[in-house]
């Protein structure tokens, strides 16, 4: 992965947010780290269910000056 600029990422059926963050950065960033980088980009992720939908759009940011 490119982590010096954001990418998106859309969710397929039954996608969990930890599960995706954890797939994109890895090991990169502890996980509980990564996932307030997602949710600080992200305004209102926090809110939705735990499983997401399909279709939405989730801004992986960047890891520039961690």
């Amino acid at each position: 992965m490119n982590f010096n600029r954001p990418t998106t990422v859309t969710t397929g059926q039954g996608d969990v947010l930890d599960a995706l963050v954890a797939a994109y950065y890895g090991s990169e960033l502890p996980l509980a780290g990564a996932i307030d980088l997602v949710l600080a980009a992200n305004p209102g992720l926090g809110a939705r269910e735990r499983v997401l939908p399909h279709g939405v759009l989730i801004v992986m940011p960047t890891m520039c000056g961690l």
